[in-house]
């Protein structure tokens, strides 16, 4: 999905386990373990899906992987993993 953030458009994916709609991003995410499920949880390997994330020093080392929940949106354009609550507080769908 696009949605705009900060007046700028990114690309984002709702976690759901029961989405037929992925978009391809997310669909060679999981073919490639870059997005592995965790009971209801999701374990994100950011540096795979934001390779810019490895240029920024202060996350060399550490942080690698983020968890989401069923119902958190990943930004895919920022790196992140946002709360449902953050997202439609922040951002907004287009």
């Amino acid at each position: 999905m696009k949605a705009l953030y900060k007046n700028k458009e990114v690309e984002v994916w709702q976690i759901s386990k029961n989405d037929l709609t992925q978009p391809l991003w997310i669909a060679e995410a999981f073919t490639k373990n870059y997005l592995h499920w965790l009971d209801n949880s999701l374990r994100i390997l950011i540096p795979a899906l934001y390779p810019n994330w490895s240029k920024d020093d202060h996350n060399y080392g550490y942080g690698m992987y983020a968890i989401g929940k069923i119902g958190d949106v990943i930004d895919l354009t920022n790196g992140k993993v946002i709360s449902k609550s953050k997202f439609e507080k922040d951002y907004q769908l287009i």
